[in-house]
């Protein structure tokens, strides 16, 4: 197939994702820590193609650390799960399948920014590639522009990635600091119960209530109900108890008091 229709095909897939992409918001926190390097893990078995990814990404260990392995087993052993990192990957590897392989990684819950590559290959293989969170799908052989350009893109998408980890790790941190009584409060006001009426369903008084309220925004380092909301979906947060209905809330979480 043609490189054309195949680029015009995962430029098309892209510009869908983008349209239908939810507008991240900024992150209130810093992460612990910034990684400087995006780490870059290459699987081929093609030496020739190996030599022009070399020569591609030469002269970017500032801001890149490649790794070269020999096939999928010597990936796994030596991946850094604790840094941004990014698979080039070929789609055809003796005895692998560049896509299944894709799929058990997802599937585990482990999958980096992927960059196919492939000598030939087909709009279906590209629609399913990229429909599994692949970044690019290159053919070869590969531009050395293509294949930067593609690592940048990866590398953006990594570092958004790494700050919402970043973050989930530190809100965790913050909900470990409420008390029992506060974890209740917690999640009865961000699901929209006034404070008398998370006083009448804890059996406390709303003085009480509204004290426990400024603890969890003073310990979640937010002013905003509205933040509260947004953590508490973050965390998974649900009340325990959820047989009491709708209207018992009776304002938004918004006009709660």
């Amino acid at each position: 197939m043609a490189a054309g229709s195949l680029s015009k095909c995962t430029a098309c897939l892209k510009l869908r994702s983008r349209s239908s992409r939810h507008v991240r918001r900024r992150l209130p926190l810093s992460p612990r820590r910034s990684p400087v390097r995006l780490n870059i893990h290459v699987i081929d078995d093609d030496e020739k193609s190996l030599r022009a990814i070399r020569s591609s990404l030469k002269g970017q260990g500032q801001h890149w650390q490649v790794h070269f392995h020999a096939d999928e087993a010597d990936y796994l052993n030596r991946r850094k799960a604790d840094a941004p990192s990014c698979l080039i990957l070929e789609l055809k590897l003796a005895g692998v399948d560049g896509l299944d392989f894709q799929q058990r990684l997802r599937s585990a819950g482990e999958a980096p920014t992927i960059i196919f590559l492939t000598a030939q290959g087909s709009i279906p293989t590209v629609v399913q590639a990229m429909k599994q969170g692949a970044v690019e799908f290159l053919t070869k052989p590969v531009r050395p522009t293509e294949l930067r350009a593609a690592v940048q893109q990866a590398e953006k998408i990594e570092s958004i990635r790494w700050k919402q980890r970043e973050e989930i790790r530190m809100r965790r941190q913050q909900l470990a600091t409420l008390t029992r009584r506060e974890r209740e409060v917690f999640a009865l006001v961000v699901a929209g119960y006034m404070n008398k009426v998370t006083a009448a369903l804890l059996e406390i008084n709303e003085g009480t209530v509204k004290i426990h309220r400024r603890h969890l925004m003073r310990k979640f380092s937010t002013t905003r109900l509205t933040e509260l909301v947004r953590i508490a979906a973050m965390l998974g947060i649900k009340r325990s108890d959820e047989s009491t209905d709708d209207d018992t809330r009776q304002e938004k979480p918004g006009k709660a008091g």
